[in-house]
């Protein structure tokens, strides 16, 4: 199984208001570099689930801002931005077991990509175009939604 990005579960709040929307839930995860993963869960697929409590995560990396592709892992990585090697252009979540998935989990299909904080999946459309197992993606910012708990 893949090594999806974990954490310490310090939040999990129902109806937050974000960018003048209000989410089923919001999830704050802690990772172990001491950085914070805001995660939003559209589904409810959290509910119920204990914080104070380390759990693995499936999440898609939306709306990337600065969002750059390269053939292969350029020598100047910018500091302090989200980055990772693409693993899979065409990543399918069959035959993988989660405690918790949104129903849509089957039909998902994404690039996964492993960043120093653990794997997690991009939209390929995001990309602007194809991309090969190997190649680098970074990006400055993005939103996280989450698709299943491991």
């Amino acid at each position: 199984m893949e090594n999806f990005i974990t954490g310490y579960l310090e939040k999990n709040e129902e109806n937050t208001l974000h960018r003048g929307v209000i989410w089923t839930r919001w999830l704050t995860l802690r990772l172990e570099n001491g950085r914070t993963l805001p995660i939003f869960d559209m589904n409810a697929i959290s509910a119920n689930l204990p914080v104070h409590r380390s759990y693995s995560v499936v999440v898609m990396a939306t709306y990337p801002k600065g969002l750059r592709y390269f053939p292969t892992v350029p020598r100047d990585v910018k500091p302090g931005v989200w980055h990772g090697i693409v693993l899979n252009p065409a990543w399918q979540t069959h035959s993988i077991g989660f405690r918790r998935a949104r129903h849509t989990i089957d039909d998902l299909e994404a690039v996964l990509i492993e960043t120093p904080c653990g794997c997690l999946l991009m939209d390929a459309a995001d990309l602007g175009g194809p991309v090969q197992a190997g190649g680098f993606v970074q990006w400055d910012a993005s939103d996280f939604d989450l698709c299943a708990i491991c």
